[in-house]
């Protein structure tokens, strides 16, 4: 499998001049048919990071003092391979990757089955619709509002160590 080596900058700053300081930096390989999912567990992976507490923004610059471009989508990481692969200078294009840090709650498996089972279907279709709408494209969407499978097995396992044997008995929060 073909596959390029990118720098990661994160935990930095971007000033005013659109540099990005003060940054920690980290190399991984990405395979070229990489899906955007799949680079965000990558960088996950390789920052010990829980998908469960951050999200990430993941963004590079072509122009020193320019724009960031952000990659949000499997297209946009396409357009980045086929940029990276352009040049013979692995230094150029770092991935500057911006860590926030998310409520578990929000995101857990226990708050959607209290959402639905509280009937307060309005309110999570509104927030559903806002957070579409914010974040722009249906892929991104899903991932912001919907837990991964990682996820409610995390929470599943909880509450299996917690003794709880019955679904009504296991108080999702």
């Amino acid at each position: 499998m073909d596959s390029i080596n990118v720098f990661v900058y994160y935990n930095g700053e971007c000033d005013q001049s659109r540099s990005y300081n003060n940054y920690s930096i980290v190399g991984i390989v990405v395979p070229l048919d990489c899906s955007y999912v799949n680079l965000v567990g990558i960088i996950m992976k390789e920052l010990k990071l829980d998908d469960s507490d951050s999200r990430l923004t993941i963004q590079y610059q072509v122009i020193a003092t320019g724009p960031l471009i952000q990659i949000d989508t499997d297209s946009s990481l396409y357009f980045y391979i086929q940029v990276k692969q352009g040049g013979t200078d692995l230094t150029k294009f770092p991935l500057c990757v911006d860590i926030e840090k998310v409520n578990r709650n929000e995101n857990s498996l226990g708050y959607l089955c209290n959402t639905i089972a509280e009937g307060d279907s309005e309110e999570f279709h509104e927030r559903s619709i806002t957070n579409h709408t914010r974040f722009g494209s249906m892929e991104k969407f899903l991932i912001t509002n919907f837990p991964t499978i990682q996820e409610m097995g995390n929470d599943i396992c909880e509450n299996v160590t917690n003794g709880y044997n019955n679904i009504d008995d296991m108080g999702f929060d």
